[in-house]
């Protein structure tokens, strides 16, 4: 999976998990901090949750994925994931 399908990934796990009167962000880079963002922490719980289904992460792990930026979310997915999407955009509609 490139940075760039994991971005696309994100923001489409990033609005399942933004509640519906807030907006969600567009998160176009892996260095961005998500404190600059509007995500917080019960989002970053929300997004773990979706991510750790979609990778195969086991729910306690997902639970921990409270990190400060996209690049170590994905970093952590690397290592934990017993799964990958061989195409991001089912993995995105398997998500709906």
């Amino acid at each position: 999976m490139t940075d760039q399908d994991f971005l696309k990934l994100l923001n489409a796990v990033v609005k399942l998990a933004k509640p519906f009167h807030k907006e969600a962000p567009d998160l176009d880079r892996l260095d961005i901090n998500f404190k600059e963002t509007t995500i917080d922490s019960l989002d970053m719980l929300m997004i773990g949750l979706y991510l750790g289904d979609v990778f195969g992460i086991s729910e306690e792990d997902a639970k921990q994925m409270m990190v400060a930026t996209p690049g170590e979310l994905f970093e952590i997915i690397k290592k934990t994931a017993t799964k990958f999407p061989d195409d991001v955009d089912k993995a995105i509609e398997g998500l709906k």
